[in-house]
This record gives C-alpha cells, structure tokens and sequence, in this order.
C-alpha cells in the first residue's frame, strides 16, 4: 500500500488536531512530538467512537488503526470509528491522515479500503500512510508530522512535558512567598479598592479600605495608603458625597493615583471587594488578636494529591496584631520521624499505597480541604507540640507565577524583590492571589474562628450551592499519583460526561482518560476518586473496555457525597479510560450541573453532552456552573 494524496505542509498557528488512540505507543509518540509546537491545539482521544468529539472544526484528524491484535469484534469496531471520524472530517472540511501498520491484516485492509473508497464518493482530502514496526518509533514519529508540517525536526521533551521529571528546583525554604499569600490580598484588595473608591468619590468607604491596608502594608511599603487615610479628614471637611470638581487637596491625591498606571480590572475588583465586605468580621478579629499561629502547606504539584500535590514542606508562621513575627519552616520527610505510635490510614490510603501507618506527608489524602486542614493541624500537634489557629493551602503554582514577576532567587532574594516591588507589579502579585482563590488552588480554613471563608469560596471546601426550582449534580475528580515518580505534569487527562434522560431514569456516562507522556519505566500509579451528587446510584466501571469487579473499587460516603474510588495504571507512551456509569431519577425541572476543578491540575479538556440545551466542550481550571434543559 502507498501514499494516495499529500495534504497541506503548513499549519496555521492555532490550528487544531485531533488524534486518535493515544493508548498506542506510536500515537502517544506523535502526540509527544506536537506537544512541542506551542502555536497547535492539541485534542488527544483515546476511543474515539466512544467519545464525543470536539464541535470547534479541526485543521487535521489524524486516525492510528489496525494497531490492536487482528479480531472480528476489533474489525466491526474500527469501521464504525472510521465512519465516524471521515464524516466529522468532511463536515469540517478537515485534512484526513490514516495511519496504519504495513502488515495486511483483515484491520488494515479494511482501513486502507475504507478510506480510499469514502475519498472518492464524497472528497475527503486524505493521506494515508504505513509504518513498519521495525523502524524507531521517535523518528517514524517525526515522519508522520513531516506530512503536514514541512522540515519538521525530531525535538527532546521540553520542560513542561520531562521526559523524566525531577523534584522541583525550589528548596523547601521558598515556600515563605506563599505564606504571605492571604496577606497580600487583603492588602491589595484594601488598597486598590481603596483607590476605586477614591476616584469614584466615594470617601468614606476609600478612607476605611485603606486604613486597613496601612494596618497591613507588608515591609511597610510606600506612602500610599497613609495618603489614602487622608480621605478621613477630607470627610470631616467636605461631607460624604461626591465633589465636582474637587478640591486641591483631593485632587492632587486623584493626581498620585493616576500616575500609578495600575492596571484595575473594575468588574473583578468589585467582586472581591464584595467578598472583603462579608469577611470584615474575620479581617477585625485577625488583627486584634494577640497572637495567631498559622500554617502553611507547600505541595508539590509534580505528584498530584487530593488538594494540590505531596506534601514535602510547611510553615509555622506566627502573627501578632496582624504582622509576621516569626516563621519556622520544616520538611515533612524530618517531621515524620517525630511521631509515635501507630496512626491507621485512611482505608482507600491502604489500599492504594500499601502503607500500614499514616504520616504528616500524606495528611491531605480527603478531597475536601477543610477536613485535610484539621488533619494536618492534628499531626503538627503529635509531631511538633505546637497547636494553629489557621491552614493556608499553596501549591507550587503559585510560587511559579510569582517567580517569574520578581525572578529567579532563593528565600532572601525574593523577599527583597517583593519589597523593592514598583506598585503596578505589586498590583500583579495581588491578582494572581486572587485568581488562585477564586481557581482553587490557593484555600484558607481558620480552625479556632467562626469565619465566613467558605461563603466566599476561599476554604476549599465541597460546599455547594442548594437548588431548590432545579435538579442539581455536583461533579469531582480527584487524582492522586501514589507512584513513587514524580511525573504528573507529564500526564494528559481528559474528561467527558454524557448525560442521558431514558424514561423515569437519567443515565450518566464518566469517561475519564490519561495519557502517560512520561520517560521510559514511569508507570503513572493514579488512585482516582469520582465524587458525585448522593442522589446517584453507581451502576458499572469500566476499565479500558473491560468491566471491573466489584472488589476492585471502593464506594463510600465523603462530605454528603457518593465518591468512588479505583487504582489505575498507565504505562510509559499508552492510554488508559476509566468509564463510571451511574443513575439517578428523573425531574422535569431544569437542570444544574457543578463541576469542581481540583487543585495542583493544569487545565483539563473536558466535553459535557446531553440530548438537550446543555452542552459544553472546553476546560475545566476553575469550578464550572452550567445550568440548561436534558431534553430536546
């Protein structure tokens, strides 16, 4: 068999590609090799005739078939996905590459007569294309791409996709910017609120907003939010209301601020200045207190866990009046030497570790925070004596996007660069605070307060909002990479629900999928947990077509949800798709779906199908809210 057509060799920059079987080690090398071609998007599917497909319109559908051991059942199952895949390419008007073995089999004859045939009816602009098993992979890769983007060269995994990844190149004493996380929202939300509320004229409230920052400038940085507190006497002077035009003194400050050439987003600012008003009450005691102890847990995000990755380091931070006055930082791997006696671990922990004895490094095992937060308050008391008031969750995201505003450093270099910050860049540090608030990869729990965090959205947690017109389903997965490799930044998962009204029942489909792009020998060990709405009953698992026993995975109550726990193993360059089938009753009410991000992730491709209104194909970084009929 031969080439029958060359397609295009250049791609436009965000062109998309969807590839199929990536379960396949040839597939998965291709894949690789595009992920290094950051102007591409990439839609990776394991089945694709299980899946839904993207409805944005791809460039090229590249098709891997005939790689699977020869059988009738593999033969009627690649001519259906073949069928399926020319006709989204033909309504795409995509290019169209088969990609097939060079041994005549029932499977690639099949293929190779399919594609040929479907070309000549309807137009396809196709390529098809046969690999020999004996030639290297790496490069037959490269062969492939060079189809469609001309000169393309065999590249090394970058970075952000290792071939072998290694522990993170902070030491553990770099977990000290994220301990003033929380502080600098709140100083930044009350100083640029502050300015808001001073160029809108509004005095009183600019005066508050930013006497409470001066409480809190971190380093006590610059002038500005004393100037600020000036506001107060040009109330007493002036009244409340608005001045047109304003007088010299009040115009000379509108002056400075303009000068600032801070970059306000109004619409955001606005939200978080509503959340600080509902925290006032928490804000208040925080800085009358005598003395706070708070901690502050580092996770590594290179080995996913439950609230943000491993647990490898964490802060003892004491305040007083609401200032740092000390900060004791630890590794976990000295700390867990510390404890005596026995402390039984979680029983899916057991189960998907082996360990008998449970330690502060794997304290953040449950998905939800405020529960972790008092778990690992609990160790840091039988390890080290010392009781907290407060948790702050960080991951290594975090000090990532923090770095590269103030640069490369160890724990002294960058304290420096915070302080000798310019305010605009100030303003920076601040929102990326909030957007790691708002995403969930940045929680707060105060442990010996009554505080109002979780109304917020900052603690975590898996409240959610109560639906009383409205049939509701909250959606979670959590990974937990229980490997002793560091490679989850090397895997690809990819989610999908489909979403079925029959009868008197509503039938949902999870698929949940994960391509190892790691190097050779890291097998991705993944405890992956599914939590969902108690309202549905857990039908069937399906592990990579094949059904699983009822011993193989656990099903338990967590936090007034049904969560489904099973071990997962995806080798070096292969694929693996879990799929949960669940039910629950049907409702004529509208219907409201929420899907929670998991901290420590990059975004996640995900693809929600029903028959009805509510659709959805894009990313999950940040909790998702859709809301929408199940019926056509």
């Amino acid at each position: 068999m031969t080439a029958l057509k060359f397609i295009s060799e250049i791609i436009a920059p965000g062109s998309r590609v969807v590839i199929t079987n990536t379960h396949q080690p040839l597939s998965a090398a291709v894949l690789r090799q595009l992920l290094t071609i950051k102007h591409l998007t990439l839609l990776p599917t394991v089945d694709p005739n299980q899946e839904i497909l993207p409805d944005a319109k791809p460039y090229l559908v590249l098709h891997f078939a005939g790689f699977d051991k020869p059988s009738l059942a593999q033969t009627l199952h690649l001519t259906s996905t073949l069928h399926k895949l020319m006709d989204y390419g033909l309504t795409a008007k995509a290019k169209f590459i088969l990609v097939i073995p060079d041994v005549e089999t029932p499977q690639t004859q099949t293929a190779f007569s399919l594609v040929k045939q479907f070309g000549k009816n309807f137009g396809l602009d196709y390529l098809i294309i046969t690999v020999s098993s004996e030639d290297a992979r790496e490069e037959t890769a490269a062969t492939i791409i060079r189809t469609f983007i001309k000169g393309f060269q065999l590249q090394e995994v970058p970075p952000e996709l290792p071939v072998s990844v290694s522990r993170p190149r902070w030491g553990y004493l770099f977990i000290l910017p994220g301990v003033y996380a929380a502080w600098w929202l709140l100083w930044g939300a009350c100083l640029w609120g502050g300015l808001h509320e001073l160029t809108a004229g509004r005095l009183v409230r600019a005066a508050s907003l930013a006497q409470t920052a001066e409480k809190l400038t971190p380093w006590g940085g610059g002038t500005l939010p004393r100037r600020l507190a000036e506001t107060e006497k040009l109330v007493a002077e002036f009244g409340q209301q608005p001045l047109t035009p304003p007088p010299p003194r009040l115009a000379e400050l509108l002056a400075e601020v303009e000068t600032l050439g801070v970059p306000l987003d109004v619409g955001w600012l606005r939200q978080i200045i509503g959340k600080l008003e509902i925290l006032q009450p928490d804000i208040a005691n925080f800085l009358a207190m005598p003395q706070l102890t708070w901690l502050v847990l580092l996770q590594d995000t290179q080995q996913i866990r439950a609230t943000g990755g491993y647990l490898t380091s964490f802060g003892i931070v004491t305040f007083k009046q609401g200032r740092v006055t000390k900060v004791q930082l630890y590794e976990t791997s000295s700390t867990d030497e510390l404890l005596r006696g026995q402390v039984d671990p979680p029983a899916d922990l057991a189960q998907a570790t082996g360990q008998s004895n449970w330690w502060m490094r794997d304290s953040n095992w449950d998905p939800d925070y405020p529960t972790t937060a008092a778990r690992t308050a609990w160790f840091v008391k039988k390890e080290l004596g010392v009781e907290v008031d407060g948790v702050v969750s960080v991951n290594t995201s975090l000090l990532e996007a923090v770095e590269k505003i103030v640069g490369p450093g160890d724990t002294k270099d960058i304290l420096a660069k915070l302080g000798d910050l310019p305010v605009d860049r100030k303003a920076l540090i601040w929102r990326i605070v909030g957007e790691q608030l708002s995403a969930r990869q940045l929680a707060l729990v105060w442990l010996t307060s009554a505080n109002q965090l979780q109304q917020v959205g900052w603690d975590g947690s898996l409240y959610r909002s109560t639906c009383t017109d409205c049939l509701q389903d909250l959606v979670y997965v959590v990974d937990s990479n229980v490997g002793d490799n560091k490679i989850s930044r090397a895997i690809r998962p990819v989610y999908g629900l489909t979403i079925k009204p029959i009868g008197e029942a509503v039938n949902y489909d999870y698929r949940l999928s994960y391509t190892n792009l790691a190097g050779a020998g890291d097998i991705y060990h993944n405890y992956v947990r599914l939590l969902i709405s108690p309202q549905q009953t857990v039908d069937q698992l399906i592990l990579n077509d094949v059904p699983l026993p009822i011993s193989s995975y656990r099903i338990t109550q967590a936090s007034n949800l049904i969560q489904v726990g099973t071990l997962i193993e995806v080798p070096v360059g292969s694929s693996s798709t879990l799929v949960v089938k669940t039910h629950r009753l049907a409702s004529d009410l509208p219907y409201e779906l929420e899907w929670l991000n998991q901290p420590g992730q990059n975004p996640i491709p995900l693809t929600i199908a029903t028959a009805g209104q509510l659709q959805y194909n894009g990313s999950l970084s940040a909790p998702l809210r859709l809301r929408g009929s199940l019926y056509k």
